[in-house]
């Protein structure tokens, strides 16, 4: 590398930074989409439009039972990375 060249390239450590930015970005998003507003809004919009089961043949009433019933696991399995859908 030339003499004036070191103002050209990137240390580690800032190439460490922008990709702990980018996930804490990711991060904030996904937070905002798992919102019980958000969720909310989504479920109705499914239920007017009368969404079909899915492939495991769960009705959108019986989903919106389970995740009344089950969804603060199911929100901190998908936070941390380790959800498994059925």
């Amino acid at each position: 590398m030339e003499s004036g060249d070191f103002r050209k390239a990137r240390s580690i450590a800032s190439v460490r930074d922008d990709k702990f930015t980018s996930e804490q970005s990711n991060n904030t998003l996904f937070n905002q989409v798992l919102t019980r507003e958000n969720l909310n809004i989504a479920l109705k919009r499914v239920m007017r439009n009368n969404g079909a089961p899915g492939i495991d043949n769960v009705t959108c009433r019986e989903f919106k039972e389970y995740l009344i019933a089950n969804w603060q696991e199911v929100k901190q399995r998908l936070l941390c990375g380790t959800y498994q859908p059925q």
